[in-house]
């Protein structure tokens, strides 16, 4: 932003009044009248007295501080106004952008580990995790966002957006935290971590099925299970819970406690109950007890064991079955809105029947777990034998090829996925099960008839069942969790066209390959297709992609990282391109990629180049040459900060940090950063770039343009070309200059000019590459 400037001090050329305060007038006054002379000042043709001169001067130091202060003072009067910064205007589609800048929303694991999980949020971007570990190097650390939580028998179910497309690797536990806590050590040990995954094709085929397993998180959002907060034991506590009336609502109860607590209940009178309309907030407690057949002086009893006449046992579930929907105007509450419940503990019995001996632990209280849905789940009966397995369960509505969830519980049948094969009649229909059994037992449906899951398409989701809610403290049962974060070796699968042909098609896999990346990313826009092989088809030339792979290989230029932007995809592989001393180009209708630097094989280098043409006087248009250097702070030596990121299997990938500069620069240089984090870990990735940075700042002074009648359209960007020209001097020391240049850029004209733009490309007295022998043969400084 360019700074304002001040005209010099004029009494005639601005208005000025001080202050409320009399700091400032005060000075003035002060001035006029130590100052007596009458000698004058002049000032571009006007006189001014010494006097004014000084008071003016006084007046515009004061106006220049409130300029920058950002205080107006008023011209008439003695009031001040202070101004903000004017609000800048946002460009369209710009939530979008927050969420992808936003830390809050960041993919890539933090140095805070030790953090609450974050919650996926509507319009958020989902990443895309693109790598593989090879040789050590490599792999991806992710931090998801949270999409869904529930719960099946208070066993917590997460479900965690990982990436588009599908990941290659299979979640481990051991590979996986929850904040500072890896998932193999934490207490319980039967937490389960599995991918749900479906394609385009086969969500197209059936939109109502939900590829999320597991029969608790569920892919509507109409129905949801959720925890409620511990209903504790003690007296005088208070608790209150909701639920939408319009919902079937299932509900169950576990006590919580230490020891034993089979006599001990917990009691509250329906005087010290509340019911309210959530919509309007209407006090609804006499028509809910009234509806509920019950006295205000009734006792209610929780954690009452009808079996034994005492209290539950720790870690008990009390199932109440499901609740039919009350409809929408119950009570008055309307669609949409819920009916909440508020209660204050009256009593804890320690021995409620005393027939019994009293409890000897202590019972911590209740909590409860609800399932809601608009959608029947309903309830049946099964018979397995063999793999046919048969189902009653009354006017389920289901026809053949329909996929359902069953949940098994009671048998020793195995709950999942299932197409239904036949169904005999209105209330029966029948399925084949993976494994053969002689069994039979309960189960529940939980149906989302004419549900549309295309959201899910093409996205691998981790659903993790267990308990990774923060450690309790006594008598507290949380219900969140902290970060996750999980490590994968081989991130999506995508058409390895690193690799060529085989068979006639490319073959598909995890790739840590940037030739790779960029085929995805035009596949994923329908610009590329794997299984079209010909050149011509391709956006991206691929002719050249087995040298650019080898070298990528040899050097250790690998991507592991997730893209977690919205972006335009020409931007960003022409920004990533350099980072692995490529260039992404346009060149003939195709775009293409290039090494920055000459290869021999798959290596820099370091033999006497060639030029692909040579420019001289005769083939330069004449006055059209121009020659540009480069600032000389653009060409001082300089400290290289190299940000990279870890990929450490069994510690969370954190980012760090080397400096990089040539051995005789002084430890104060300026500083400069380079961000790799995004894609690079591997030190060696990281030095080496830094080589090339440092290397062509000190070598490369300057750039040149000139217009060519030549026909040039052999030549392309990157290209290494040499100018020879006649330096014609006042002097008489005429002398003919040889100069190396990289193209940057050919641009033609309709008169058949050609112009061509380059940077310096100095070489040795051996014709070699100046900036590759220094890579290769300086000395270099790495903290």
């Amino acid at each position: 932003m360019k700074k304002p400037t001040y005209s010099a001090p004029d009494s005639d050329l601005f208005e000025y009044q001080p202050p409320e305060s009399n700091y400032i007038a005060e000075k003035i006054r002060q001035t006029a009248l130590s100052l007596k002379s009458d000698f004058y000042f002049g000032k571009g043709g006007t006189a001014v007295s010494f006097v004014r001169y000084q008071i003016a001067y006084i007046e515009y130091q004061a106006r220049k501080a409130a300029f920058e202060a950002r205080v107006q003072y008023s011209s008439r009067g003695q009031s001040q106004t202070f101004k903000a910064a004017p609000q800048p205007k946002a460009p369209p589609a710009r939530a979008a952008r927050k969420l992808d800048d936003s830390l809050l929303t960041g993919k890539k694991p933090s140095a805070d580990i030790d953090k609450k999980q974050q919650l996926a949020t509507p319009g958020e971007t989902i990443p895309i995790v693109f790598g593989k570990r090879v040789s050590n190097i490599g792999g991806v650390w992710v931090q998801p966002s949270l999409v869904k939580a529930g719960t099946k028998l208070f066993v917590g179910s997460f479900l965690y957006a990982i990436s588009q497309g599908e990941i290659v690797s299979t979640p481990v536990k051991y590979r996986a935290w929850a904040g500072p806590r890896s998932l193999a050590f934490i207490d319980d040990q039967a937490i389960t971590l599995q991918h749900d995954y479906a394609t385009a094709a086969e969500i197209a085929a059936a939109p109502d099925t939900c590829p999320i397993g597991g029969g608790t998180l569920f892919c509507g959002v109409e129905t949801y299970s959720y925890l409620s907060q511990l209903q504790k034991a003690e007296v005088g506590a208070v608790y209150t819970y909701s639920y939408n009336p319009s919902n079937y609502y299932t509900t169950r109860f576990i006590t919580r406690g230490i020891g034993s607590t089979s006599n001990t209940v917990i009691e509250l009178t329906f005087n010290d109950m509340y019911a309210f309309n959530s919509d309007n907030g209407a006090d609804i407690t006499s028509a809910y007890l009234a509806y509920l057949g019950l006295d205000p002086t009734d006792v209610a009893i929780i954690n009452y064991n009808p079996a034994t006449g005492g209290g539950f046992t720790v870690g008990t579930i009390d199932d109440f079955g499901t609740q039919a929907p009350l409809g929408p105007g119950f009570l008055g509450i309307p669609a949409g809105a819920r009916l909440v419940i508020q209660f204050t503990i009256t009593a804890v019995n320690t021995q409620f029947n005393p027939a019994l001996p009293a409890s000897t632990g202590t019972l911590y209280g209740v909590q409860q777990e609800n399932i809601e849905s608009p959608y029947n789940f309903l309830t049946g009966t099964y018979s397995q034998s063999g793999t046919t397995v048969t189902v009653t369960a009354t006017a389920h509505g289901l026809i053949v090829t329909n996929t359902v969830y069953v949940e098994i519980t009671s048998g020793n049948g195995v709950e999942g996925t299932y197409t239904v094969a036949t169904v005999p009649n209105a209330n029966s229909f029948t399925y084949t099960a993976g494994t053969s059994l002689t069994t039979s037992g309960n189960l529940y449906l939980p149906l989302t008839p004419g549900a549309d899951n295309s959201a899910y398409a093409d996205i691998t989701f981790l659903r993790v069942e267990g308990d990774i809610y923060e450690p309790p403290s006594e008598g507290s049962y949380p219900t969140t969790t902290k970060q996750l974060f999980i490590y994968y070796e081989q991130g999506i699968k995508v058409d390895l066209y690193s690799g060529g042909l085989v068979g006639g098609v490319y073959p598909r896999g995890a790739s840590n390959q940037f030739v790779d990346l960029a085929m995805y990313l035009f596949t994923i826009y329908k610009r590329a297709d794997g299984a079209d092989t010909a050149d011509i088809a391709s956006p991206i030339y691929i002719g050249n992609f087995a040298s650019i792979v080898a070298f990528c290989n040899q050097y250790q230029f690998f991507f592991n990282g997730v893209l977690e932007d919205s972006v335009n995809i020409i931007d960003l592989l022409s920004q990533l391109a350099s980072y692995f001393l490529l260039s992404f180009l346009s060149v003939g209708g195709q775009y293409r990629f290039e090494p920055l630097l000459p290869l021999d094989g798959n290596e820099l280098d370091e033999t006497a180049l060639t030029p692909a043409a040579t420019f001289t006087e005769d083939e330069i248009l004449p006055g059209s040459f121009n020659k540009s250097f480069y600032p000389i702070t653009d060409r001082q030596d300089f400290i290289a900060v190299m940000l990279y990121r870890e990929a450490n299997p069994s510690e969370i990938g954190i980012q760090r940090t080397i400096q990089v500069s040539y051995d005789t620069t002084a430890l104060d240089a300026p500083v400069e950063q380079f961000d790799m984090t995004d894609f690079c870990t591997s030190q060696n990735h990281a030095t080496t770039y830094a080589g090339y940075e440092l290397a062509k700042r000190r070598k490369s002074t300057h750039t040149i343009s000139f217009e060519t009648a030549l026909i040039v359209t052999g030549l392309i960007p990157t290209d290494i070309i040499k100018v020879d020209r006649q330096r014609i001097s006042s002097a008489g020391d005429d002398r003919s200059e040889i100069e190396w240049y990289q193209i940057s850029s050919i641009t033609f004209n309709a008169e058949g000019r050609s112009t061509i733009e380059a940077e310096h490309f100095p070489v040795t007295a051996g014709d070699v590459s100046s900036i590759i022998d220094s890579m290769v043969n300086d000395s270099f400084r790495i903290i």
